[in-house]
Formats: C-alpha cells, structure tokens, sequence
C-alpha cells in the first residue's frame, strides 16, 4: 500500500517472503537490515542495510525467504515505484570486496569502514556509528567466527580505535582506523 506508514521498533522484523515482484520502499528513519533465508545451510544471511533517503527496492529471491529487521526504531512507506535497482545487488559488491580479504583483522577493520562510510557521522576527533551490531551479526558479515570478532574489537578498545557508546547504542572509530588501508593489513603485518 503506497503512502501507508510502517513502523518496525528496534529488532523488530517484516517478512517479506512470498514477493513476486519488486518490494520498493522509502525509509523515513532508522537503519533496517535487509536478510534472506536459504535453507539450513544459509540461514538469517545479511544482505543489505538500508538508511533513509532515496527508494529501496528488494528484488524477490528464488529459493528465499525475505524480510526486513529494524537495526534501530524505523519508519517507511512503501513506493509503487519499482524502477530502482535492488538494493542487494549494491551491497553484494561491497561484502564482497570484505570478505575477500584474507584476514580476519582486515575484514574487521574493512566492515566497520564500509559501516562508517555508508551510515557514519564523522566528527572532529573520530567518527560515530550511530546504530549496535552484535558480535555474532558482525562475524556473519566479515565470514569470521564470533570468538574472533570479539577478540578484534577487545584490541580495538584496547588501542583506542573503537569505543562503545551505550548511551546512544553504537560506536565511536578512531580516524587513525578509519585511515587505514585494510588491503595493506591484509597483506603485510598487524597494525
């Protein structure tokens, strides 16, 4: 129904499943998690995240179950507009250019730039990510296990480049982390 307003409060979920053609939508607030279920073998899988702004569209996926997950309360209309390209197809470039990365502290550091980049606030001294993931959420995104992103971010804060922000629920990432050049990490030494 175009025009109607829907409300998702954090965690919350819409499944999407059973689409024959384009679900398009507008997001007025809020970060929501597009995933897809696969089977036993691929199950909750993330593929895209969606900020406000322009009109999103999921296309309906073979073989999928679709739904939507509000990372953060959220708002949107649905749109009969249907000519946009998928959102999935956009993110799959860039997960795709994480998780090639070799190393697990590489695709980390990749993750949470690709983060910052597309939903961040950059700051005076550091930039902030407005939104929580949960260590087992990152791991399925960075195709790393849960003991090691939790091990990464613990020397994170401990080198200062990452800090928790409970008050608000997200993070806050050093400049120096945002500077630096995952590939390199991925192919010469720690950081």
């Amino acid at each position: 129904m175009p025009g109607v307003a829907h409300e998702l409060g954090e965690k919350e979920v819409l499944q999407i499943s059973g689409i024959t053609e384009p679900f398009c939508f507008r997001l007025q607030q809020g970060i929501l998690r597009v995933y897809g279920d696969f089977g036993s073998d691929a199950e909750d899988v993330t593929l895209a995240l969606c900020s406000p702004g322009e009109v999103q569209c999921i296309e309906p996926i073979s073989g999928a179950s679709l739904g939507l997950e509000a990372l953060t309360d959220s708002r949107f209309n649905k749109s009969s507009q249907t000519n946009q390209t998928s959102i999935i197809h956009d993110w799959l470039i860039d997960m795709h250019l994480v998780r090639q990365l070799v190393r697990a502290d590489a695709r980390i550091i990749a993750l949470f730039q690709l983060l910052v980049a597309k939903f961040g606030f950059r700051h005076q001294d550091n930039y902030s990510l407005p939104f929580w993931i949960s260590h087992s959420r990152m791991a399925e995104m960075a195709a790393t296990s849960r003991g090691t992103i939790t091990r990464q971010i613990t020397l994170l804060r401990k080198n200062q480049d990452l800090t928790v922000d409970p008050a608000h629920g997200g993070f806050f990432i050093s400049s120096r982390l945002m500077d630096i050049d995952a590939m390199i990490v991925d192919r010469h030494f720690d950081y």
